[in-house]
């Protein structure tokens, strides 16, 4: 039985940015256990301008460098920062999925005309690992190597996961977005 995670916090990543000034990494990872993190390469488009978003967003897939490089060439000020439940997606006999795309009601909504309603989704599988399927129209590149529409690929922390060839996200672990955060300036 499939059941998709119907909402996710959401915060600016100026708020993760204060919090991981007050805490080493070790702290930071246990608050945060069990959450992942999806941090977007500059503001999310907005229903009423996506097109205007795009021209101020980021939007080359990152590969390479280390996290250093990663904070610095990716997360510009507006960025935003979902919290996976990660223990939730790994429910034992229950097969759980985080979507994302334009549709309204999804967790993660990315209101750009090239990415689908349904563009893809996160699960865990059946070997443990953390992956991301593809059921859009325009794609998904995952470290620049694109997703096969129907099939999942393995999502590690600093994966960079771009939707339709405009809009990307970074995900992270708890200890690494705390490392990320403190190369940010």
């Amino acid at each position: 039985m499939s059941e998709p995670i119907k909402s996710l916090d959401k915060m600016p990543l100026e708020f993760y940015k204060k919090e991981a000034e007050h805490f080493n990494t070790e702290h930071f990872a246990e608050r945060h256990t069990g959450i992942g993190f999806l941090v977007s390469h500059g503001p999310l488009p907005q229903d009423d301008d996506p097109l205007q978003t795009q021209r101020i967003q980021p939007f080359q897939t990152y590969s390479g460098g280390g996290i250093a490089d990663i904070a610095r060439d990716t997360h510009p000020h507006g960025s935003i920062v979902f919290e996976i439940p990660l223990d939730k997606l790994k429910r034992k006999f229950q097969m759980n999925l985080l979507p994302i795309g334009r549709g309204e009601t999804l967790p993660i909504t990315v209101c750009h005309p090239k990415v689908s309603k349904f563009h893809g989704y996160f699960m865990y599988n059946s070997k443990d690992e953390f992956v991301y399927g593809d059921d859009s129209t325009n794609g998904t590149e995952i470290d620049t190597r694109p997703v096969p529409k129907g099939q999942k690929l393995p999502v590690n922390s600093c994966s960079s996961i771009c939707l339709a060839g405009c809009f990307t996200f970074t995900y992270y672990s708890a200890e690494d977005f705390h490392r990320m955060l403190k190369f940010l300036k």
